[in-house]
């Protein structure tokens, strides 16, 4: 995120998937938040940002950065949390946490389950916490499942619904259901609530350009190449939003641009043979495992 999105977003205000908090040293306080919005609907914390919405931001070292990672480590089972630098022009940074939804197990934080109700986070009693995993564990009531907000069948990539069940039929993984209509295909994956889209058709199938907003964090990619060995220069930079199938292609085509290209002489043919160092197999394998399991995607 740059600094005009970060005051964009803060212009709206705090509300159930929006929380600021002026200061690291609050840092307590924002990872209830996280805590919260996990066990909820998922959202942003921003550090560094005053009540009505004014970004201050602040002073983060390396030493903060290791204490934000300490402090989300606090928030248990594990969750993936994205934590994101934004430099404002006075020299400070904006710290933005990126809360997706919360899925399988409740989250506590310190010990304490928290949940969101307005802009508050509440301590649930072991009763709330109890209802809430017996939930979850319903498979009709999981975020996947669940209606998208603001979308519809026409927001959706016909041409990639098809594509996949293409793929499936070709790979032996599913029968050839007999029909190509995207919204007979979608049924057949399970991915319709009535006639509107579930969450997981969303992030599998979203148009080209769609606004996901702060609904769908998994749904954005950020690719960096570094100079050198450490993380303080880059050499590329790129932010990507998209389904999940356009992010795959997208972060297989940022590897083959910055990936070595080794050369070997073979006896008796004229033309060298260049391939990537890395088996391009091994490079999807990677990222697809990283799509997957997203507490392990932070690839080096």
């Amino acid at each position: 995120m740059r600094e005009g999105e970060v005051a964009e977003l803060a212009a709206k205000g705090e509300s159930d998937r929006l929380e600021f908090k002026q200061s690291v040293r609050q840092l307590k306080e924002a990872c209830q938040a996280v805590c919260a919005m996990l066990n909820t609907r998922g959202g942003h914390v921003l550090v560094g940002v005053k009540n009505n919405g004014t970004l201050l931001g602040d002073d983060v070292t390396d030493n903060t950065q290791s204490d934000i990672a300490d402090a989300l480590g606090k928030i248990q089972p594990a969750h993936l949390v994205t934590v994101e630098l934004v430099a404002l022009g006075n020299g400070k940074s904006v710290v933005v946490l990126v809360v997706p939804p919360g899925t399988g197990d409740v989250r506590a934080f310190e010990g304490r389950a928290y949940r969101r109700i307005g802009a508050t986070n509440q301590v649930m009693t072991p009763g709330q916490a109890m209802a809430l995993q017996s939930q979850r564990q319903d498979p009709a009531q999981r975020w996947e499942a669940q209606p998208a907000v603001g979308f519809g069948l026409g927001d959706l990539d016909d041409a990639e619904i098809v594509r996949t069940v293409d793929e499936m039929v070709r790979r032996g993984r599913g029968s050839d259901p007999g029909t190509r209509n995207a919204e007979d295909l979608l049924l057949g994956l399970n991915v319709l609530v009535g006639t509107t889209p579930s969450n997981a058709a969303v992030v599998l199938f979203a148009r080209e350009g769609a606004s996901f907003g702060l609904s769908y964090p998994q749904c954005r990619l950020k690719l960096a190449r570094f100079r050198g060995v450490t993380e303080a220069e880059f050499e590329d930079n790129r932010q990507f939003s998209g389904n999940l199938f356009r992010l795959l292609l997208q972060a297989q085509d940022f590897l083959r641009q910055h990936l070595p290209i080794a050369g070997r002489v073979i006896p008796g043919v004229i033309e060298r043979a260049d391939e990537p160092i890395y088996p391009p197999e091994a490079t999807r394998e990677a990222l697809a495992n990283a799509f997957c399991h997203p507490l392990s995607a932070n690839i080096r």
